[in-house]
């Protein structure tokens, strides 16, 4: 990332489907990639380091996030998802082709499906979570930074309205009644929204999943327990093999 200008990482992102529309048929947010017009030249350096751990001006969906994931499990060959059966109101289908081949040498496919087996196989792995169904499974935690909640303020008859000059308000994590907006860390003031990617089986994939969880803190703790839940739902209904 150092060595990459924002548009030409911004450019590499939009090859694996970030920053635009899926195309699924469903209503959708493009997400956000890094521009480097959007960026001070006195920052731009720095923020290419943020930018290549997933900070800053980068947002995704988790529709797109499962659909990079199924990317690297095909060798670099982005597809366009679909629906298995399409809803009455379809949205229409987006601009583009729908088959990408991204120019990725081998040597790097490699290292990232080698990178991916090791966060859930190896024993320092974030990822270990999806070790015990007797499969190999490739993935990537995340636990990305969040800003405290906040909210319209609004009246009896739900108006938006504005409350000392402010339209809007924060809410404080750590309340009684609100488990699912807890702070980590020492003092519980760290936010962050849990991540969880992968494919499997990952030497034959078959199937790739993303889970987010809003304010959800640790992806190797949080998503990993869901996607572990989704893994065994699969291998129930067979769509992977069991051991």
């Amino acid at each position: 990332a150092d060595r990459m200008v924002l548009d030409a990482l911004g450019g590499w992102f939009g090859r694996f489907g970030l920053g635009r529309p899926t195309g699924i048929g469903l209503p959708e947010v493009a997400g956000r990639v890094p521009r480097s017009q959007d960026t001070p030249a006195a920052v731009e350096r720095s923020m290419r380091w943020a930018v290549g751990i997933g900070q800053g001006p980068v947002a995704a969906t988790p529709l797109q996030m499962a659909n990079l994931a199924a990317t690297i499990a095909r060798g670099g060959e982005w597809l366009r998802p679909t629906l298995l059966l399409d809803p009455p109101d379809a949205a229409p289908a987006a601009d583009g082709p729908d088959r990408l081949r991204i120019p990725l040498s081998n040597e790097a496919l490699a290292m990232v499906h080698e990178g991916m087996t090791r966060v859930v196989h190896s024993p320092s792995g974030t990822g270990h979570l999806l070790k015990t169904h007797g499969l190999q499974v490739a993935g990537k935690t995340g636990s990305a930074q969040a800003p405290k909640l906040a909210v319209v303020n609004r009246n009896e008859r739900g108006e938006p309205v504005r409350i000392d000059g402010n339209l809007w308000r924060i809410i404080e994590p750590n309340q009684p009644g609100m488990s699912w907006y807890q702070g980590t860390g020492p003092d519980r003031a760290a936010l962050a929204h849990a991540w969880y990617i992968g494919y499997a089986p990952a030497d034959r994939p078959t199937i790739a999943f993303a889970v987010f969880v809003e304010y959800g803190g640790s992806g190797g703790r949080t998503a990993a327990a869901i996607a572990s839940d989704l893994l065994e739902a699969l291998q129930q209904h067979g769509y992977l093999p069991r051991p």
